[in-house]
């Protein structure tokens, strides 16, 4: 396996699983801001400036290590856009939430700031699937074209929403103890979990069959799974931090099944990775950035809530 891909996909799992949380706590903005105010932004004015660092790293490394898969890319141009306009969105009114000193205001603006980003997760997470199923693009003689209704609803697209759903609800249901998420968190993970199989399974074969024959890197994602749960049930603080490492790990090791398959198995990494005189400039350089930016964000999450 290519180490320059696992690098780039170590990146965006990172993106991917901040992100996932910044979505909990987009609906909790959205359905009980008040109740909930002071800590949701303990958490989240920390989050989401990490979360827009990371996706603007993954967007470089991607374009980098894959240069040429500059026609595949650029088909997604639309649609990358659209969730450019909701990252903008997001920023402004989270912004904006935390200097205008009107409470009504206030609250106004991060609801707006959480449907924006809901939104922006449906859009950014349609790429990605449409990346690893092929669903709503098409490719011929080098060359990708685009449908972007079907990309944004078809059924996997939708399926793999849900998942990512249940997970950001499980998390923040533990963070917050909302009423109803907490009564209904045991149930969140496994759920989630049987859909993604299902959905693969129907509408993603070359990764089920993967991931069939790699048993183990499924059971390393259930075990850590029960072991998030298991903390929830205790009640432990250790909860937040476990949930979030099974996301990260559960990403990559998708990543792992996934390998070498790009659209729906039509394509292949291994066919548009960056020359072997550019791979090691590229390694090297992001492995430089990446433990920098890894390091500032450790400072900053200790800072804002561990010494907290």
């Amino acid at each position: 396996m290519e180490a320059l891909y696992m690098l780039n996909y170590v990146i965006f799992s990172i993106f991917l699983s901040l992100f996932v949380i910044e979505v909990g706590i987009g609906v909790i903005s959205l359905l009980a801001y008040d109740v909930y105010r002071s800590s949701i932004r303990r958490y989240l004015l920390p989050i989401w400036g990490m979360d827009g660092t990371f996706a603007v790293f993954y967007l470089v490394n991607l374009i980098a290590t894959y240069p040429m898969l500059d026609s595949v890319i650029y088909a997604y141009i639309v649609p990358v856009l659209i969730g450019a306009f909701f990252f903008l969105l997001r920023n402004v009114f989270i912004s904006y939430s935390e200097y205008i000193g009107d409470k009504r205001l206030e609250a106004l603006s991060v609801k707006i700031y959480g449907l924006s980003t809901i939104m922006m997760a449906f859009v950014v997470l349609s790429v990605f699937t449409s990346g690893v199923s092929g669903i709503g693009i098409s490719i011929s003689q080098g060359s990708a074209s685009i449908n972007l209704l079907y990309m944004l609803v078809n059924p996997f697209n939708i399926l793999m929403f849900i998942v990512a759903a249940l997970i950001a609800l499980f998390i923040v249901g533990s963070y917050f103890g909302f009423g109803p998420l907490s009564r209904l968190k045991y149930v969140m993970l496994p759920l989630a979990m049987l859909i993604a199989i299902a959905s693969l399974y129907l509408y993603v074969p070359y990764v089920f069959s993967s991931i069939a024959s790699e048993y183990y890197l499924l059971a390393v994602s259930i075990a850590l799974m029960l072991v998030s749960m298991a903390l929830t049930a205790k009640g432990s603080r250790l909860t937040r931090y476990s949930a979030l490492l099974w996301i990260l790990v559960s990403i990559n090791l998708f990543g792992i099944a996934q390998y070498p398959g790009l659209m729906g198995g039509q394509l292949h990494f291994t066919d548009y990775i960056t020359g072997a005189a550019g791979a090691s400039a590229i390694a090297l350089l992001t492995a430089v950035c990446g433990s920098f930016l890894a390091i500032a964000i450790a400072l900053f999450i200790y800072i804002s809530y561990v010494k907290k």
